[in-house]
């Protein structure tokens, strides 16, 4: 079973397999591998009149982008799916 390290978990960073965060807690952060959750958004945006994906909320676009960039080589999108 691989370590995990939470922010209430003891032990270093470094030393664990799997690393649980929020996006709130990732800025400025870095990992090779990140996987955003199926929970990431709470709903998906409604189709305008023409039937295109309707506009994502601001707050909700900054934190997309701050989880997307925090890997350095693989992202895994479910979550924004």
């Amino acid at each position: 079973m691989p370590a995990c390290c939470t922010s209430t978990a003891s032990g270093s960073e470094e030393s664990s397999d799997v690393i649980i965060s929020t996006v709130h807690k990732a800025k400025g952060r870095e990992w090779t591998v990140v996987r955003i959750g199926e929970d990431f958004t709470e709903r998906e945006p409604e189709p305008d009149a023409n039937g295109k994906p309707g506009r994502i909320p601001r707050n909700e676009a900054r934190l997309a982008h701050v989880a997307i960039t925090r890997a350095r080589q693989q992202l895994d999108i479910e979550g924004l799916a």
